[in-house]
């Protein structure tokens, strides 16, 4: 029986130390060893004991590892790719976690060598802090070996995640008015909240209604003008969408003629959109993957 591989995860945040923590009990790997380019965020996750162990860089944990996980964004997922590229053994995988996929695709083509397996895992959870009842959608790249693409999935399926299988830039596209329009929203309405003379007042005033609106600022804005960044392209649709729905509604309310059931109407989308997203999968939408020559998997 071939020995339990060892996991690297690169990035000791939210997600990589969630990650890392969920990865121990799930008996898929040896050990799970952690490395954050941050030395707070690095000594925050060893002292919440979410990995095995840790490296001291990036280098050295991806040397150990036959799975490197990669919850990092931006310039600072691009000097790790392109630091633990020597490093990683032939048939090793790479996994990002947080970039845009279409974004992370391109950093990994330029930074990994050829006998390294690429991929994205968006691990969605429905619960900020349990991988379980969440989605785990994963895009591959061409590049990427059939073994590799199937064993990270066995990860998600480990986690008792739902695995869905999308494409790179269908996946940007669906994330960035899912994930990232609600963020941008309350942040453009606090923005223009907090400009107009009367905030001091409206500040007391405002209740639970801005907070949960602006919520995901909350120690999240690094990470947000990141994403905005990395999906310049899909924000610009979503905008143009809302920005339509958003004029529609302007027009009616000064022709004193607004939708009678503007919020019932979304009520009941939201209801829907709650119910079907709680029920199990029917049938899993596999990718097509062309039969590949084997290479040597550590594991």
């Amino acid at each position: 029986m071939a020995e339990k591989p060892v996991a690297a995860v690169l990035g000791m945040g939210e997600t990589g130390g969630g990650l890392a923590a969920a990865l121990r009990p799930s008996g898929l790997f040896a050990s799970v060893v952690g490395w954050d380019p941050d030395f707070d965020a690095a000594r925050a996750a060893q002292r919440r004991g979410v990995a095995d162990r840790y490296a001291g860089s990036a280098p050295d944990a991806a040397r150990q590892a036959a799975v490197v996980f990669i919850a990092l964004r931006g310039e600072t997922l691009v000097e790790t790719l392109t630091a633990i590229g020597p490093h990683l053994r032939p048939g090793a995988v790479a996994c990002s976690l947080l970039e845009a996929h279409e974004v992370a695709n391109a950093a990994a083509t330029r930074a990994l060598p050829a006998s390294v397996s690429f991929l994205n895992a968006d691990p969605v959870r429905w619960e900020a802090d349990d991988f379980k009842k969440g989605v785990w959608c994963i895009s591959s790249t061409p590049s990427a070996h059939a073994d590799a693409v199937g064993f990270i999935a066995q990860v998600g399926q480990r986690l008792e995640m739902e695995t869905l299988f999308l494409d790179a830039r269908e996946h940007d596209a669906l994330s960035a008015g899912a994930r990232l329009m609600p963020a941008l929203l309350g942040a453009a309405l606090l923005r223009v909240a907090v400009a107009q003379t009367s905030w001091r007042e409206m500040g007391r005033l405002a209740g639970n209604e801005l907070r949960a609106a602006t919520a995901s600022l909350e120690d999240g804005g690094k990470g947000l003008q990141d994403q905005l960044g990395g999906a310049r392209e899909h924000a610009v649709r979503w905008l143009d969408l809302l920005v339509e729905e958003l004029t529609r509604l302007r027009e009616g309310l000064q022709d004193g003629r607004e939708a009678p059931d503007y919020f019932t109407a979304a009520e009941e989308a939201r209801a829907k959109w709650l119910h079907q997203r709680d029920l199990p999968a029917q049938a899993a939408d596999l990718p097509r993957i062309e039969t590949q020559e084997r290479r040597r998997f550590p594991f």
